[in-house]
């Protein structure tokens, strides 16, 4: 589906956008830190040390403990740290060490196409698969079809009540906004029929701007993002004997990763048993990645905030993410002992990894000069 350039594989420039795959998440941003440094050091204004750390995986769908970053991260954290100093640094991994002052991250877009954005948290993302096994083979549906339990009418049922008691059995343990940011929230002042025209829809679910920011970044969800089954080819009556759908649900803030995972789990099963068919179900999670919620209130906020500012000559919006960034994030907190923050260069528009990704030539600069100012003044 890619049209708006020769090729994905291809870095090319557009009517002042770079296009290619990846360019807005996360290869451009990427560029633009790696500048931002060497700016610095040939200046004589890199004041501190700076470690990049490169993950390729976020994207496989693999969980972040068994794609091998946590094990690398742990193994050499001499990399991040500055060892042999007792009166103030932190002990990591049992060491005295003074931690990073500050984990740096460029992952997400804009809320929209104008306004420079700091994002302070992200849901957390169970990735599973429910697969329903029936008849030994496909068969066909005007010779077999009635006395067999379908494999597709079990999916469809649970997945219909995936949908429809969402709410009722995922919604437990959600942080409650605070005053203050319902405030951050109003301020982003997002047009909810701009909002709908930009996703291509005719009917959102909810009228308010408010309500449709929760939704995407302080609510859990669910989504069905493809079904599969054994008729490969697409075939007219012909009954699949066994079918597969991949569901997501993200989770936020406070909500327990292992008791949300149990509660997909017993809760396909308990619906399974109650159709009493004659298939055999099997739910696989393929991976957890957990959510992030930093205190914007806080000194490497309020300095990004001000680079931001300064370079952009407005200042930013305080927003939350709908996505997880497989879990990178909070890891990486909890395990240097450092604040994180996000900072977005790419706009909403981006296409971040769907087809026609880009970025605007003038974010990559404008980022670039960002990202110089805080760390110079970090």
């Amino acid at each position: 589906d890619w049209s708006a350039s020769s090729s994905p594989w291809r870095l090319e420039s557009l009517d002042g956008f770079f296009y290619g795959r990846g360019i807005s998440d996360d290869k451009g941003p990427i560029i633009a830190a790696i500048f931002a440094a060497k700016k610095l050091q040939e200046s004589g204004d890199l004041k501190r040390d700076i470690i990049f750390l490169f993950e390729g995986e976020e994207e496989s769908g693999v969980g972040i403990e068994e794609r091998g970053l946590c094990q690398v991260v742990r193994q050499n954290l001499g990399w991040f740290t500055s060892q042999g100093i007792s009166d103030t640094g932190k002990k990591l991994d049992g060491r005295n060490t003074i931690s990073p002052c500050a984990i740096l991250i460029s992952n997400n877009t804009w809320i929209d196409e104008n306004r420079p954005c700091l994002n302070y948290g992200m849901r957390g993302v169970i990735d599973f698969e429910i697969v329903v096994r029936g008849p030994a083979m496909n068969l066909h549906a005007g010779v077999d079809g009635g006395p067999i339990h379908e494999p597709f009418e079990d999916l469809n049922a649970i997945l219909f009540a995936l949908s429809s008691e969402k709410e009722k059995v995922f919604a437990g343990g959600v942080q409650a906004l605070t005053d203050p940011e319902k405030e951050r929230y109003a301020s982003v002042n997002l047009k909810t029929e701009e909002y709908g025209e930009a996703v291509g829809v005719e009917k959102l679910r909810y009228a308010s701007s408010l309500d449709i920011l929760c939704s995407r970044w302080s609510k859990p969800s669910i989504s069905i993002c493809s079904i599969s089954s054994s008729n490969t080819s697409r075939a007219r009556r012909r009954i699949p004997a066994s079918c597969k759908a991949r569901v997501s649900l993200h989770f936020v803030p406070n909500q327990d990763a292992d008791e949300q995972k149990e509660k997909i789990v017993s809760f396909i099963n308990d619906k399974f048993q109650m159709r009493n068919s004659g298939n055999r179900l099997e739910v696989r999670v393929n991976q957890v990645s957990n959510w992030w919620y930093a205190d914007p209130n806080t000194p490497i906020f309020d300095l990004a905030f001000k680079s931001i500012e300064r370079v952009w000559g407005i200042k930013p919006l305080f927003v939350r993410e709908g996505g997880s960034y497989g879990g990178i994030t909070p890891f990486l907190e909890k395990t240097l002992g450092a604040p994180a923050l996000h900072i977005p260069l790419a706009q909403a528009s981006d296409n971040a990894h769907l087809q026609n990704e880009r970025i605007r030539i003038k974010n990559l600069l404008k980022g670039r000069e960002v990202l110089e100012d805080l760390l110079m003044n970090l």
